[in-house]
């Protein structure tokens, strides 16, 4: 339906958005060519890249983040509107566009009088010409009648609202039972042949990923600072340096309360400084010698690690790699050239150099080596079909007024708003369908739920401030009607009203 229902909630507030986002721009001719100064044109109404840039920066103006898409989907919608409004006869006059201007309160002086100076004023900061702003407002207009003669159409009365509280705002008497799929693998038979057949349904189940095990090379921040030394002569200057900059009526603070900070901050300085320089060493090291890491790492002092185990992209990923780590591991150089990475950051005080010592490519895993996954996964699957099973089975017994010997739940209290929260909406529609009569339960097998299971509705009571309600459950009903009415319209518009393509396009603009 419309793009911006969830913004402005109901069908009016829907057009009076769509209104507000931008008149300014429409049908003005920026080429001679013809469709090259518009988007897309709806019957006379043309939809620009200048008025979709314009709608986009008052959305932002408002406060909205909406993608250029969506608002041009929303002014596409209000061109409709607006041209519906002219095929259905509706129309503003002259005269009362001009009462409405005059009337309006921003344009009067300080004795309650219209002045011409103030609409002028108005305009000029707008960037509109009287002319510009006369049609703004007679396009207004004839959307909110078209609004009100919407609205005006829908009638809803008490005994309607009181069906939707009876339908959704009631409480529920239940019990319930779960058919859980594990107390059905007992009676699973499993084959090799159904094995076989399972596997080569499911392939795609038992893709062994690419991977890879790898060595790196790592530099550490912390081993660089550990060797630092500092002069007391050195810490003294410092800190001169760091007193002359103090403010003359700043108390000054003694070297020996600063001594220790200093030193640290000299010792840290000329550490980031020589992690620096060992990074671009080993950098280049890693480049002239791409086929090993040994020449990198014997030349920087470095020990050059192993991993035993094979890492897959996800297991990367999951193990909270850098990005820029993963993607260098899972990268041709390092994978099908195996050559050495760059410098890799993996925080501040670290660094590594990586490569492939072995690559695994993915592959499916032959039946044999999958078979126990393909065995465990073949009977959760038929386990879960015989619960499914048994479920309907009981919900047909119980429909024809048969006993069942099932293991019910304690009978409670399910309200409406925590049986919504509670369950998919799939199961909350099974739900609804349940109705008690003439002093008998209802049974509903609820789908979308982890495992079956059939509930059985004793009661369903309306709430204590029902006749309160009516009200707000009247109102929601107007909103859906108009809502229902508006989609209606759109589409009888769509049908008769011709769209024509432009030359230009919704993705360009002003870099949007």
């Amino acid at each position: 339906m419309f793009h911006s229902i969830e913004k402005y909630k109901t069908p009016a507030q829907v057009l009076l958005g769509l209104i507000a986002l931008t008149f300014v721009g429409f049908g003005v001719s920026t080429a001679s060519r013809p469709g090259a100064d518009y988007i897309v044109q709806v019957g006379d109404e043309k939809i620009s890249e200048q008025s979709l840039n314009a709608a986009v920066q008052n959305e932002q103006a408002d406060g909205g983040s909406p993608s250029r898409d969506a608002v041009f989907q929303s002014l596409l919608q209000r061109a409709y509107l607006k041209q519906g409004a002219k095929l259905m006869g509706i129309s503003v006059s002259s005269e009362q566009i001009k009462q409405i201007i005059v009337d309006d309160p921003n344009f009067h002086d300080a004795g309650g009088k219209f002045d011409h100076a103030l609409l002028n004023r108005y305009l000029s900061q707008r960037h509109m010409s009287e002319d510009q702003f006369v049609e703004e407002i007679r396009d207004q207009f004839a959307l909110q009648n078209l609004v009100n003669l919407v609205q005006n159409g829908v009638l809803v009365g008490d005994a309607q609202a009181e069906q939707l509280i009876r339908l959704t705002q009631v409480n529920r008497t239940i019990r319930s039972h779960t058919f859980n799929p594990d107390e059905f693998i007992a009676q699973v038979k499993v084959s090799e042949a159904d094995l076989q057949k399972f596997y080569n349904a499911n392939k795609k189940d038992y893709l062994l990923p690419q991977a890879v095990k790898l060595e790196y090379v790592a530099l550490n921040l912390k081993d660089f600072a550990d060797k630092q030394t500092v002069s007391e002569t050195e810490v003294k200057n410092a800190f001169e340096e760091r007193v002359a900059r103090l403010p003359a009526n700043e108390a000054k603070p003694s070297f020996e309360q600063e001594k220790a900070a200093i030193e640290n901050e000299l010792k840290m300085k000329k550490a980031v400084a020589d992690f620096n320089k060992a990074k671009e060493k080993l950098g280049d090291d890693a480049f002239n010698h791409p086929a090993s890491l040994a020449e990198a790492a014997k030349n920087s002092g470095l020990k050059v690690e192993t991993q035993e185990t094979w890492l897959s992209r996800q297991d990367a990923q999951m193990s909270g790699l850098p990005e820029n780590v993963i993607n260098a591991v899972f990268s041709d150089d390092v994978l099908k050239k195996k050559h050495n990475s760059e410098v890799l950051s993996i925080n501040n005080e670290t660094a590594w150099v990586v490569r492939a010592k072995e690559v695994r490519e993915e592959k499916n895993l032959p039946f044999e080596e999958a078979k126990d996954a393909v065995r465990q996964a073949y009977i959760r699957t038929e386990a879960a079909k015989l619960a499914e099973n048994k479920a309907k089975e009981v919900l047909t017994q119980l429909n024809g007024g048969k006993a069942v010997d099932v293991k019910w739940s304690e009978v409670s209290v399910l309200g409406a708003q925590q049986a919504r929260q509670s369950m998919p909406p799939e199961a909350y529609a099974e739900l609804l369908k349940a109705k008690p009569a003439n002093g008998k339960p209802a049974y509903v097998r609820l789908t979308g739920l982890p495992a079956p299971v059939i509930v059985e509705v004793q009661a369903v009571t309306p709430p204590d401030d029902a006749a309160a309600r009516i009200p707000l459950a009247k109102q929601a009903l107007a909103q859906q009607q108009s809502a229902n009415t508006f989609d209606l319209l759109i589409r009888y518009f769509n049908g008769k009203i011709k769209q024509t393509k432009g030359a230009q396009s919704v993705d360009n603009g002003d870099g949007q």
